[in-house]
């Protein structure tokens, strides 16, 4: 049995591995074949004890790094599998958030527009819709405003929470709101 056999037994086939009895198999191992780097497999030398440790620290880290990269590879097909059959049933996959913050903020966003179309009595659809008439306009651009305000949302992600807009109709809507800001004030003021 040479030592690649006696790694491979202790980590292949065992999660929880007995480091005193692997330590004592091999110095057992390397004595017997003469170049042993212990006298006595009871009590090995530290030095060359640290150095199997190091092994067996090592081993355990490249066994993590393939575990994980499985849990990955496993998600990521999953998650394919997933688009693959709403793309088959022709309906869109909904919408995917890239990390635990970006879902955060897509949360927030949804609360301010909700707000908004409570306000001004109107309903979602007309708020994230195409129609513009004056009133929806109003309150799309005040739901910018808000958003910009309020979060640290990017104008692309503001501009996907109201429909899909692009981030130079934020930029519009954001401007447009603040002329009408500061109008009003202007006009409370005279």
């Amino acid at each position: 049995m040479s030592i690649y056999d006696i790694v491979t037994t202790e980590f292949g086939h065992r999660r929880n591995m007995n480091v005193d009895r692997f330590t004592r198999r091999a110095a057992a191992h390397l004595a017997r074949q003469g170049r042993g780097f212990v006298d006595d497999p009871d009590n090995p030398d530290p030095a060359a004890l640290t150095r199997w440790k190091a092994a067996i620290a090592a081993r355990e880290m490249a066994a993590r790094k393939v575990r994980a990269r499985q849990q990955y590879m496993t998600a990521l097909f999953a998650e394919a599998h997933e688009v693959l059959d709403h793309a088959m049933s022709g309906q869109t996959p909904p919408p995917r958030p890239r990390d635990e913050r970006e879902a955060e903020t897509a949360r927030v966003l949804a609360q301010i527009r909700d707000e908004i179309c409570a306000a001004h009595g109107i309903e979602t659809g007309d708020l994230t819709g195409h129609r513009r008439a004056r009133g929806l306009t109003v309150a799309r651009q005040e739901c910018m405003w808000r958003m910009r305000e309020e979060t640290d949302a990017s104008l692309p992600q503001i501009g996907r929470a109201l429909g899909g807009r692009d981030h130079t109709t934020v930029l519009y809507g954001l401007k447009c709101h603040a002329e009408r800001m500061a109008a009003g004030k202007q006009g409370a003021g005279a």
